[in-house]
């Protein structure tokens, strides 16, 4: 895909030609994408545009290898070879049944609030359709929309729109369905491994037990509400744990004044069911006589706070931090880095900046020699 991307957007002459091929073959004109690891939803958009475009390209490619009599030719000559193989072709048609699942799961994560309710039923239903889409793959028209219908027009004249593809036999398909349901393996292990399930459940009960929009309505069903979720907490931050370096833990809450405190901690929360959690938890933590009152729900609430749910925020620090260290600034210090990131990610607008206070502040910090 890479090599692709950088044959044409070298050239404008080759990229004006794939795109007046496109217009000969009535399809939608399709820009090709970089796929760039550093961007989570590149490689989506790398393979769409070559699903969309792959006609245009082979005919482009082929035109490109006759024409030219120089290294350029040879360069079309080695990509059409590769786009013309079936397990190229195929595994476009895969990945672009695939993708966008993972895309769906990318930006959620990606979002500026996400709630820790919505993230084990986000999960689980990516990992699930992964699982349905392999399943598909080992049928015998690997039946994942895309590479279905590839694989009925190799069966049917060998051809896929109207092109000829290379090394498309029996064995050829049977090898790649072999090594698509492996590649799916794989994805839907490391989406367990990551998103393990003790980890979503926690984040699910400790949403029940500290979210006011998770009550119900009636005071007797507020009684009842959340005892599984606060069970499953204490059983998780009420006990010592021991780490893999043989360091002892101290519980970060006591099971006993948690469970006496709950129906009442409750009751808390329902006079504050118009707030989402993130706000509720603000408001509580700021209150001083409620933290003290309530210091196991307290420490709870801290831990829903600080769980890092959403990527945004780290994505900002990185952004933020190549704008400020840039290479005429490379020798800035650690310290220095994080002031001017603090600075820009946390200060006030410029609008609203006291420069004078500021400067007073700066002349006062040390004795320098005028």
């Amino acid at each position: 895909l890479t090599n692709l991307f950088n044959f044409y957007s070298n050239s404008a002459v080759r990229y004006n030609k794939l795109r007046e091929i496109q217009s000969i073959l009535e399809l939608k004109p399709v820009t090709l994408k970089v796929a760039a690891s550093t961007r989570w939803l590149s490689l989506h958009n790398a393979v769409d545009a070559i699903y969309k475009c792959w006609p245009a390209l082979v005919d482009c490619l082929d035109h490109q290898a006759a024409e030219d009599n120089d290294e350029n030719a040879a360069k079309a000559k080695g990509y059409l070879k590769q786009v013309q193989q079936y397990k190229f072709v195929a595994a476009t048609c895969m990945m672009k049944d695939v993708l966008p699942t993972l895309t769906k799961l990318s930006v959620f994560f990606q979002k500026e609030s996400v709630g820790l309710a919505s993230v084990p039923p986000m999960v689980s239903s990516t990992i699930t359709t992964l699982q349905a889409l392999r399943d598909d793959l080992n049928g015998d028209l690997a039946n994942l929309p895309s590479l279905k219908e590839l694989n009925q027009g190799v069966l049917a004249d060998g051809l896929y729109h109207e092109k000829v593809l290379q090394q498309a036999g029996d064995n050829a398909r049977r090898s790649f369905i072999a090594a698509g349901d492996t590649f799916l393996a794989n994805l839907i292990q490391n989406l367990n491994e990551r998103f393990p399930k003790e980890t979503l459940d926690i984040c699910k009960a400790l949403d029940l037990v500290v979210n006011p929009q998770s009550l119900p309505e009636s005071s007797v069903a507020i009684a009842a509400h959340g005892a599984d979720a606060l069970n499953k907490l204490i059983e998780h931050y009420g006990q010592p744990k021991t780490t893999c370096g043989n360091r002892n833990i101290d519980p970060l809450i006591d099971p006993d004044d948690t469970r006496a405190d709950y129906l009442q901690f409750k009751f808390l929360l329902n006079t504050h069911r118009v707030m989402n959690m993130q706000q509720f938890i603000k408001r509580f933590l700021a209150d001083d006589g409620l933290c003290e009152q309530f210091s196991t729900f307290a420490t709870l609430a801290n831990i829903a706070l600080i769980i890092p749910v959403s990527s945004a925020s780290c994505e900002r620090g990185f952004s933020c931090q190549n704008r400020i260290k840039t290479g005429l600034r490379n020798r800035l210090s650690k310290e220095n880095s994080e002031n001017l990131m603090k600075v820009a990610i946390e200060g006030a607008p410029l609008a609203e900046f006291d420069f004078e206070r500021a400067k007073q502040i700066f002349k006062g910090h040390r004795h320098r020699r005028k």
